[in-house]
Order: structure tokens, then sequence, then C-alpha cells
């Protein structure tokens, strides 16, 4: 699944997407050493002193799962490891850019995305192979579409409520009839001038397509179903805490989701209590 150039040139000429900051840059230059200094990386991310705190904070959530707290970058590098913090601070660094560029309206979106990438992060720590950063990261960008379409269309906040609401059509089918284009779409192109891997811009790309979890319809790598899968969970179980209107989305992919993951109904209502339990202590 793919982005054609015609279309991504296309869409490039009316969304304006957010510069990708210059410390992701010097921060995967050294990852890429031959022999990555844990002591630069470290360095580099304290420079920036908000993203560091944000860090900090994020890593040290029950939800994420460490065995005990951490105090400083360093220490957040040497159990995470460098892949892990990088990709920490990419979602983060994210929801920063975005933020500069939107008002108060977008305040709860972003506390949202990041309430959910982090039940992302713990969902995956529950399961074998997934990996929690990458889940994570996964969790902030997958939705990252949205705050750049309602800068470029007024009329997209309506949209929102159309599609949100919906079970009998797919989101952003309902984005593509309005405005010729779709959320998915628009944050697919997001990660890849960000650079992200491959597999998180493919399940930005694919996170509405049912057929995805259909293995005879597609060559969908199983890594990118999986992150659809614990996100899309994850955001139904978020929903849920909140207290939010009824989850169109969940009613429509919500037994796609649990059979891909192996997981028995009850099974899922334990998951989902001692999430809710967790949050709660947030």
């Amino acid at each position: 699944m793919d982005i054609s150039q015609q279309e991504a040139e296309k869409l490039l000429k009316s969304i304006i997407i957010p510069a990708r900051p210059a410390i992701l840059d010097e921060l995967n230059r050294e990852a890429r050493q031959s022999e990555p200094n844990p002591a630069k990386i470290a360095q580099l991310i304290g420079k920036d002193v908000s993203l560091s705190a944000a860090m900090l904070k994020t890593v040290n959530s029950p939800l994420f799962g460490l065995s005990k707290r951490v105090a400083s970058v360093p220490q957040a590098l040497a159990m995470l490891g460098s892949n892990n913090t990088i990709n920490i601070i990419t979602g983060l660094a994210l929801k920063n850019a975005m933020r500069a560029k939107q008002n108060q309206q977008l305040d709860r979106f972003w506390d949202n995305a990041a309430q959910e990438a982090m039940v992302s992060a713990f969902i995956a720590g529950r399961l074998p192979g997934a990996q929690p950063d990458a889940a994570y990261t996964f969790g902030l960008f997958q939705n990252c579409g949205i705050p750049l379409l309602m800068q470029r269309f007024p009329d997209y906040i309506q949209t929102l409520k159309i599609a949100n609401t919906a079970t009998d059509r797919d989101f952003t089918a309902i984005e593509d009839e309005r405005h010729a284009t779709n959320h998915a779409s628009v944050g697919y192109l997001m990660a890849r001038a960000w650079f992200l891997p491959e597999k998180i811009a493919q399940a930005i790309l694919c996170h509405h397509d049912l057929s995805i979890f259909d293995s005879a319809s597609h060559d969908i790598k199983s890594e990118v179903c999986t992150l659809v899968a614990i996100t899309r969970l994850a955001e139904h179980i978020a929903h849920g805490f909140l207290r939010l209107t009824a989850d169109a989305e969940w009613q429509k992919i919500g037994d796609h989701v649990l059979k891909y993951l192996g997981m028995a109904e009850n099974e899922y209502e334990d998951l989902r209590d001692e999430i809710h339990q967790m949050m709660s202590q947030e």
C-alpha cells in the first residue's frame, strides 16, 4: 500500500507539513554511528528542557511499564536504549511542532492522543514480539493528519462530526467525499517527511482499512497490522475511560482487532479494567 508520486505532489501543494526539528536529525545521525555515544545522545536531548521533561514524564507513567522510575535522561537511555528513546522523542517533538501551529482548540486532541499512545505502549508490553516504543510513537502519529486538515479546510470540524458517528461508512471515505483527501494519507506523508520507520508510515496510511486484517487480500506486513490493532484497541479503551460518545469506529473494527490479537472477550475486559484503573491514577 502506498501513495503515488502524483497524489503526494497534489497533497503537498495544498497542505503545509511542519518541518522536522533539527534535534531529530542530530539524534538520528548519532544513532547511525557504528558505536553511538549514549552520553552525546543524552546531551542532545537535554538541550531541550521541555522535551527532556516530557520524555521523563512519559516513561515514568505506570502505563509505560518500566520496573522503576527514572530520574534523568541518561538513566532513561540506559533502561530503554538509544533507538527506543529516540522513537519516544520523535513522538513528543511532533506534538510540540503541531501545537506550535495551532490554538487551544486542539489541546484536547493532543491530550487524548498522548493518553492513547501511553495505553498503546502498555498493551504492546503485554503482547509477545510487540514494541512499546513503536506503539507509543504510532499512537501519537496515527491521527496527525487531522490537525493539518483542520488548518486547511474551515469545515473539517463538521467532517469529523459526521465521520465519528458513522457506523455504515468508512471514516476516510467520508473525508475523501468532502475534501478529496483524508487524514490517513496526509499523516502518511507527514511520517515520510519526518523519516519515521516505514512500518509506522504504513500503519498510519491503513489504520482505517479493515481489509488489512484479512491475510488473503493484501501484502501488509504483520508488524504493521499489529501496530494498527494495538492502537485501535487502545483508542477504544481510552475512549471508554473518558466516557465519550458511542465509539462508532469500534463497532466497525472491534471484532477484527480482537480476532487478530487472539484476544477473547473476557481477556479484553480484564485488560480494559486494569488499564482504566491505572488511568485513574495518572
